[in-house]
């Protein structure tokens, strides 16, 4: 047997090399196509912005950055001042009444998926999820 031989990589199943492309990849691929016959393209992508975050949030992840406390775990939940004020916002945009303890605040939309999937779905149940 050769070195490389020995050391070689096993082919992906495939099932995993047919998973598809990432959705983000594909939209930005579709963005870059458009020819802008029908107006300008209107950018609504959420959680991977194309562009620089604001001099204001640099400044203030910097300032977090040095602060010894937030690389700490926070409460699984999420933090309570940002709990409170998204309460606060929700209740003002919709009109309702939301308590600080009915928000969740995860890592990104399909850990929310994910929290949300657990708390319908009984054990041995099946979610079916729909492919666009």
């Amino acid at each position: 047997m050769s070195e490389n031989a020995r050391f070689a990589m096993p082919p992906f199943s495939p099932l995993v090399a047919d998973t598809g492309s990432p959705p983000i990849p594909e939209a930005q691929g579709w963005a870059r196509a458009y020819d802008g016959t029908l107006g300008p393209l209107i950018d609504l992508s959420q959680a991977a912005p194309g562009h620089p975050p604001d001099a204001a949030i640099l400044e203030a992840l910097g300032l977090a950055a040095r602060d010894p406390t937030t690389a700490r775990y926070g409460p699984i939940v999420g933090d309570q001042a940002f709990r409170e004020a998204y309460a606060a916002d929700l209740a003002a945009t919709y009109g309702a009444e939301v308590a600080p303890d009915e928000i969740a605040i995860t890592a990104g939309c399909n850990l929310a998926f994910f929290v949300a999937a657990m708390a319908v779905a009984k054990t041995g149940e099946t979610i079916v999820l729909p492919a666009p």
